[in-house]
């Protein structure tokens, strides 16, 4: 994303919940991604082997971008 920097990543749906709050309510503009990582092309690999023993709340990784110039006051926020 042109100029926008990640200031979080992570697989804690909760934490990628808050700090979008935090940012809000700082009325930082953020752009945020979910990406599925049990997905593998064309077919999902739990269709032949099954999703048994699998961490489901780490199926997706999140992530937050801000503005380059806000990206310091947004990890200053996100602590």
């Amino acid at each position: 994303m042109l100029g926008y920097i990640e200031v979080f990543r992570g697989i804690d749906m909760n934490e990628f919940n808050r700090i979008r709050t935090v940012l809000e309510e700082a009325n930082i503009k953020y752009k945020d991604r979910c990406v599925s990582t049990t997905a593998s092309g064309f077919a999902d690999r739990r269709a032949g082997i099954g999703s048994f023993g699998e961490n489901t709340a780490a199926s997706y990784t999140y992530s937050i971008f801000v503005k380059k110039d806000q990206a310091e006051n947004a990890k200053a926020l996100m602590r």
